[in-house]
């Protein structure tokens, strides 16, 4: 009966954060969302590009992966360390 439905009710305010939590919690959810369908669409139209472009095909992905994707990592590893220091002082 009502006792259920309470039990119920009581579970799922239990599983809620609290309006302080919410307030920091909803703006990130919505990033890492926007952050994922953005990795996940370049990603793929990375690779569609990469494989119709003329003069290449599915050999070539390897390769921008590692001499191309590897050093672009490291080297943005690199300025925003740079750039938190700088910032910090």
């Amino acid at each position: 009966g009502t006792a259920d439905k309470k039990g119920f009710l009581d579970k799922i305010k239990s599983l809620v954060p609290p309006a302080q939590e919410r307030k920091k919690l909803i703006p990130l959810a919505l990033m890492f969302f926007c952050i994922l369908f953005n990795y996940t669409i370049l990603r793929d139209t990375k690779d569609v590009l990469m494989v119709t472009a003329p003069k290449s095909g599915a050999e070539v992905i390897p390769f921008i992966k590692t001499y191309v994707n590897l050093p672009a990592a490291i080297g943005f590893t690199g300025v925003y360390a740079s750039l938190t220091n700088h910032m910090e002082q």
